[in-house]
């Protein structure tokens, strides 16, 4: 069926552009009844939503892990694995925890599981881009 710029619609026969948003899901209502659809008829009219992406192939549950540990989501590539590396590295200084040793000790465990996450990440992504 080929579009046909003089077919008008609607109970004020206008072109289709013409017609407001009431007018459009009745005209929409009316050929779904005379075709026999079977369903709710749409209650807006607007663009349809977007088709969604199809899902990444899941990765290592290692890789998984150092991400969590970055907190950084599934889809993270290199740059954002260096931003909140540095981020991370900035936040957990131990320099900043100088004055008590317990807690210069914690932040000197925990800046090295996140240089082992940050090292590994940066390893599986450059082979995986390679």
């Amino acid at each position: 069926m080929s579009h046909t710029p003089n077919r008008l619609f609607g109970p004020r026969q206008q072109p289709l552009a013409q017609l407001s948003d009431e007018e459009l899901l009745a005209e929409v209502s009316r050929r779904r009844e005379a075709r026999g659809a079977k369903g709710p008829a749409p209650t807006t009219v607007g663009p349809l939503p977007p088709k969604p992406l199809p899902p990444l192939p899941q990765r290592p549950r290692q890789v998984r892990q150092w991400l969590a540990n970055l907190e950084l989501d599934e889809n993270a590539d290199l740059a954002a694995v260096e931003a909140a590396f540095a981020h991370l590295q900035q936040r957990y200084a131990p320099a900043c925890k100088a004055a008590d040793p317990k807690r210069r000790a914690a932040a000197e465990l925990l800046l090295n599981g996140l240089r082992a996450a940050h090292n590994g990440l940066r390893a599986y992504l450059l082979q995986e881009n390679a």
